[in-house]
């Protein structure tokens, strides 16, 4: 036997649905944790590419009797046929008024651009479906059902049809939409008493009909993020919000600034897969080349966050004002060749992250003090690795127009970067991923056990340090965790409620470190190891009971930012060769 067949809980990056991930011990459903976020996020998904948790934004996308959706002329009988998943899931549509379309609408928000509405649809009684997109006008898609054939398209839309088997067929169009709110379609053309069967609607950003994915509410999906390598890691992070608006958007329409530079579309894929502007400078002399956004007042530390791609010019500032006194004294020149900072004159806190295909995410940290009443983010195209600047003057005097590539733009009050939030009109918030499992009493060790969990850290919020696994018990205070501090290092503390039972700590470890940690506890007998080395002992302290453990926070909160590979708890304190073998990475 094993050393992990002997945990009583293990949860990995595996089977999750939405507002739940499986463990794999138990694999009886009594150690699965709950996922809450309720927020749409984003993640890196298995092609690395910049994703959407779920990617399909529409809810309740096989459950059309649920009050999130409408319905035209038409009426709804659920689960009364085998669904394209083998499921007892299909609907029927039933014409109830007039004759035509009769279908079932929701309203949905995302990004403008092309995007890509599908769903399948089976023959009942009637001959055509019907799928629909509206953002401003009618965009349909009608599909022969008995022939399996497009049917016919109003201008401006992209239609296919796949068979899926069984009678259904996956009716699939594709817009460029003009608005992020969309009213989204799909039924049958029915005569009177027909009716025709429905299943799986989905909405996805880009040209291509994803795979189907089932969506509730959609916004407690766990994020499965291939951030650091083939397989995949569950991201945790706390809650942020992005300032800035319309950030894939950067048109001079949607309040953007241009100063001898201007802004065009271009052929070039984005970190997202969909299609990234280009910036190109013109040729004046001793004078900025950059584009700006203006926000609202800001204060403390900020991180502000950028895609980009070299064109004709491979560099790339990146700085802020504060009510323009700081004169742009904070610009960070990266490049975009060489995937290295060129210039950073000033000593601001600033990185560089491969993102593939040539994009790189850079990253600014500006401490703002006691705030402004607004704050410029200023992106320049410059075609040199310096930039000097004087009264808000550069001497960058390119010889011809230069462009690069840029997407994604990101301000967001904290220390460190988050995963990229798109906005659209106004600024958007994502709550902070929680990840639970109440009632663990059966789980934990209540007079002697093991913690374990093996992640890459991406940040702290807190002052007082950041969650990476914990147990606790709300009733009493009481606490037993592996913590990342405010001074970089990793602690294994026990608190009883009053006061601290144990309290081991090793330091310094980075952003992008991957650690195994485990903490091994009974009374009088505490260890701590870190990638298969003792970090120190506790002989002193008591052990409290706890009956909740949770990935990312506590009942004291401070939640963190990392990429979680493996959770784990024994019920034993495991021996000191147990844990040097268990934590070597």
């Amino acid at each position: 036997m094993s050393l992990l067949d002997t945990a009583s809980l293990i949860v990995t990056p595996n089977g999750y649905k939405e507002g739940k991930l499986y463990s794999v011990i138990p694999s009886d459903g009594s150690g699965d944790l709950s996922v809450t976020r309720a927020t749409t996020a984003t993640r890196i998904n298995s092609a690395s590419l910049v994703e959407l948790v779920p990617y399909n934004v529409i809810r309740y996308s096989q459950e059309f009797d649920n009050a999130s959706w409408s319905y035209y002329q038409a009426t709804i009988t659920p689960n009364v046929i085998t669904a394209p998943d083998g499921t007892m899931t299909g609907d029927r549509l039933n014409q109830a008024t007039g004759t035509g379309g009769n279908v079932v609408y929701s309203n949905e928000t995302l990004s403008t651009g092309n995007i890509t509405l599908s769903a399948y649809l089976k023959l009942g009684t009637g001959s055509f479906g019907a799928v629909s997109l509206y953002d401003g006008s009618w965009k349909n898609g009608y599909f022969n059902l008995t022939t399996g054939a497009v049917h016919y398209t109003d201008p401006g839309v992209t239609a296919s049809i796949q068979d899926a088997g069984n009678g259904w067929w996956r009716c699939i169009i594709t817009i460029n939409s003009v608005s992020n709110s969309v009213t989204t379609n799909v039924g049958h053309v029915l005569n009177t008493g027909e009716f025709g069967y429905i299943w799986g609607a989905q909405l996805v950003e880009g040209s291509t009909a994803k795979d189907y994915q089932k969506t509730e509410t959609r916004l407690n999906i766990p994020r499965l993020d291939y951030s650091n390598g083939t397989c995949p890691s569950l991201l945790v992070e706390p809650q942020r919000t992005n300032a800035v608006t319309y950030s894939e958007f950067f048109s001079t329409a949607n309040g953007y600034n241009y100063q001898n530079a201007s802004q065009s579309g271009s052929s070039i894929v984005s970190p997202s897969g969909l299609l990234a502007y280009g910036i190109t400078s013109t040729t004046s002399a001793n004078d900025f080349h950059r584009y700006y956004k203006t926000l609202g007042g800001r204060s403390g530390v900020n991180t502000t966050t950028i895609f980009a791609k070299k064109g004709t010019s491979r560099y790339l500032g990146l700085g802020v004002n504060q009510n323009g006194s700081t004169g742009n004294n904070n610009v960070v020149v990266f490049d975009l060749q060489d995937g290295v900072i060129a210039s950073n004159t000033y000593g601001v806190t600033a990185s560089i992250e491969n993102f593939g295909n040539d994009w790189y995410r850079l990253v600014h940290t500006f401490d703002y003090g006691t705030g402004g009443t607004y704050a410029d983010i200023c992106v320049h195209n410059t075609g040199t690795s310096t930039y000097t600047i004087n009264a808000f003057q550069t001497f960058d005097s390119p010889s011809s127009p230069t462009t690069i590539y840029v997407w994604g733009l990101q301000m967001e009050v904290g220390s460190y970067a988050t995963s990229y939030i798109p906005t659209t009109s106004a600024s958007v918030t994502r709550n902070a991923d929680l990840v639970t499992k109440t009632s663990a009493t059966a789980l934990i060790g209540q007079t002697e056990g093991t913690l374990f969990v093996d992640a890459y850290i991406t940040g702290k919020d807190s002052s007082n340090g950041s969650i990476l696994f914990a147990t606790d018990k709300v009733s009493s205070g009481a606490l037993i965790r592996i913590i990342y501090t405010s001074t970089n290092a990793l602690r294994f503390d026990v608190f009883d409620g009053s006061s601290f039972q144990c309290l081991i700590s090793a330091g310094a470890y980075n952003v992008g470190d991957r650690v195994k940690v485990a903490g091994g506890y009974k009374n009088n007998d505490f260890v701590m190891y870190v990638n298969g080395t003792q970090i120190g002992t506790d002989t002193s302290g008591s052990v409290p009971a706890t009956d909740t453990a949770n990935i990312n926070t506590s009942i004291y909160g401070d939640t963190n930012g990392s990429f979680v590979n493996a959770a784990a708890l024994w019920k034993t304190r495991l021996t000191n060769t147990q844990l040097a073998q268990l934590t070597t990475i």
